[in-house]
């Protein structure tokens, strides 16, 4: 298993009992981490990203999340679904459910931690993939994201299909700027052709501040893992500009902030 040798650990950066620094939280989080109990590291990057949005909003927006996963996986472990499909996996998230229903409470008391943040990814993963092993679908990206509160938009609704692809990181920035400017954060998907001719597709998270639009990257990096366009110009036009092997990056989802769980 891969591990982050930045990740940070301990209690997150909280400054108030309903606020904390979200984008101290995004520099240092990463889909890969040392705990054996997360075994979905390799393949979390849409989980991860996922994640970021209520992170932004808070630790309210949060602790509904890990309320909201916690349902849907009790609910497949009593439907017995997921244990005929992935037995291990069963396991693995029914041990790991008394350790996650401390989480909400933690996370309104100035307790929440990595450690927390990580698991709640994972167990986000493993509800809607059913495996450790297996890339998210647009479909179950959009179950996932159901569960963070706020409105989703697929990629797949939108009427002019070829509008949600942007070929280039300046498209990219673009897109950002329009729609960062409304509150929504942005999933997109980076997918590349292997020498083998198959294909690998990467999640990654965006949106738009003060300092302008952003990527947030969950697989592990040196530095920060937000990148700014007026910052990280190069480091953006590597990882999102079309090459004879990469493919445009396509736009899965758009969110808005909203009130609410939407199950």
């Amino acid at each position: 298993e891969y591990e982050d040798n930045e990740q940070r650990s301990g209690v997150l950066p909280y400054r108030t009992r309903s606020t904390w620094n979200a984008h101290a939280i995004l520099e240092s989080l990463t889909q890969v981490d040392n705990d054996p109990e997360t075994t979905t590291d390799g393949m979390r990057c849409s989980a991860t990203a996922v994640l970021g949005a209520p992170i932004l909003e808070g630790p309210h927006a949060v602790a509904a999340t890990a309320v909201a996963v916690m349902d849907r996986v009790r609910a497949m472990l009593a439907k017995g679904d997921l244990a005929a499909r992935n037995q291990g996996l069963a396991d693995n998230l029914r041990r790991m459910l008394p350790y996650m229903a401390t989480v909400p409470k933690r996370m309104l008391s100035l307790k929440g931690t990595y450690k927390d943040l990580r698991r709640l990814a994972h167990m986000l993963k493993g509800a809607e993939t059913w495996s450790e092993s297996l890339g998210t679908t647009v479909d179950q990206l959009g179950e996932m994201s159901n569960r963070t509160g706020g409105v989703t938009f697929l990629a797949t609704a939108f009427k002019d299909r070829d509008g949600a692809l942007l070929h280039s990181a300046s498209a990219v920035e673009a897109f950002l700027l329009q729609a960062g400017s409304f509150g929504a954060t942005t999933m997109l998907a980076i997918r590349d052709q292997q020498d083998n001719g198959e294909e690998t597709s990467h999640s990654v998270l965006a949106g738009c501040d003060a300092r302008g639009p952003w990527v947030y990257d969950p697989w592990p990096r040196p530095g920060q893992q937000i990148l700014y366009f007026r910052q990280n110009r190069r480091e953006l036009e590597l990882l999102l500009n079309t090459s004879a092997r990469r493919k445009p990056t396509l736009v899965q989802s758009i969110r808005m902030p909203g009130n609410g769980l939407i199950r």
